[in-house]
């Protein structure tokens, strides 16, 4: 990564976006480094805990982190393509995520968090049945890993307050008590998804070949120097103007409206235990603790509120929720990612590092749905 630099001079030649066998190596491997970059200090909470980690690391994952960041920018800057636009919206949400310490501009990109999960599920939906996708094609796509990856970068964050947040706001969704419409909404949603990123490529198809005409008919008609001044001035305007993008309702980009089963497809048992858990576990020993202070409209308050009624929220029947949520739905089998909830439940390494508390809580509702359901605990 000390040359990525160099990659803005490199990444306009069409070796990095071609699937031709010669180059697809290349493609599949700068994509790879990228995510390998970004997943620096995954799993730092769950380290800082068990004390395996070092806090020298700290700096040299967020360097490594904030590089990947830069190679995806030029990679994404570089390209007209049709999934561009979102790869920018992703780098927005994961540079508020890893720099932001304000709680409350943090809270401002969920609307493009959820619209990045509308958009991976949807990527996720199209490609899983399909083998002859090549590979760098498939990761050049907004899928569930890149999502797992922002959202454990918001759980890990230094600023304790910032990861006391991000852990609230994932409880409303992973701590509800499902609905029979589950699997009906979560259908609706990416089937909605599917469609709007068909449309989207259509568009930026249709786009390009006006462009490429468009530039075909100044190239032949190449004269005077103010034309040649004019057709870099346009061609300039357009790579800085992204496309514009199908408004979608905003009630789709709510954190309210995104299904318990979605969630679930991208934060699947293997992060839940090693990273959510662990970041909840790790509020319970610090200074603000399990509760949360919300506005009437359920906002965080900062120095300029002036709410008409303070809803003190607590953390710990949520966290119980989403613990039976987990056990009972197999997360496995709905996003082929990830080990079971039974593999963690069991692994002292998970495990052995988390307060006594946390243990009593999801040993105490394990216990409860087991004699409530079907549900059996292996031994």
């Amino acid at each position: 990564t000390v040359l990525c630099p160099l990659l803005p001079l490199t990444a306009g030649n069409d070796e990095f976006w071609t699937t031709n066998d010669d180059d697809s190596t290349i493609n599949a491997s700068l994509w790879e480094l990228i995510f390998q970059c970004l997943s620096q200090g995954r799993y730092s909470v769950r380290d800082q805990q068990s004390s395996a980690g070092s806090s020298n690391n700290h700096g040299i994952h967020s360097i490594l982190r904030r590089r990947g960041l830069f190679l995806l920018d030029s990679v994404a800057s570089q390209r007209q393509h049709a999934a561009a636009a979102i790869w920018k919206e992703y780098i927005l949400c994961f540079e508020t995520f890893e720099l932001e310490g304000e709680r409350h501009i943090v809270d401002q990109v969920w609307p493009v968090v959820v619209k990045l999960i509308r958009h991976a599920a949807a990527v996720d939906e199209t490609t899983a049945n399909k083998d002859d996708i090549e590979d760098n094609a498939r990761v050049m796509m907004l899928t569930p890993r890149w999502i797992e990856l922002v959202l454990g970068r918001l759980v890990s964050s230094d600023q304790i307050a910032v990861r006391k947040l991000g852990v609230f706001r994932l409880l409303q969704v992973l701590g509800r008590m499902p609905s029979r419409d589950d699997e009906g909404a979560t259908a609706a949603i990416i089937a909605e998804a599917v469609k709007e990123m068909e449309e989207e490529r259509r568009s930026m198809t249709v786009t390009q070949g006006k462009r490429d005409e468009s530039i075909n008919i100044n190239t032949a008609d190449a004269g005077s120097a103010s034309n040649k001044r004019s057709k870099k001035r346009k061609n300039n305007k357009e790579k800085q103007q992204p496309q514009p993008r199908k408004s979608t309702n905003s009630r789709n980009n709510s954190l309210e409206d995104v299904p318990l089963l979605l969630m679930t497809k991208m934060i699947p048992t293997e992060s839940f235990w090693n990273i959510l858990v662990p970041a909840f576990d790790s509020l319970g020993g610090s200074s603000v603790g399990y509760t949360i202070h919300l506005d009437e409209n359920f906002q965080i308050l900062t120095s300029s509120s002036s709410p008409k009624q303070i809803i003190r929220e607590d953390m710990v029947p949520l966290f119980m929720q989403m613990v039976k949520n987990y056990m009972s739905i197999d997360v496995q089998a709905q996003s082929g990612m990830g080990t079971s909830f039974w593999n963690g439940f069991w692994d002292w390494n998970v495990i052995g590092h988390l307060s006594v508390k946390t243990i009593v809580d999801y040993i105490y509702c394990s216990v409860n749905e087991n004699l409530s359901s079907e549900t059996k605990i292996p031994t």
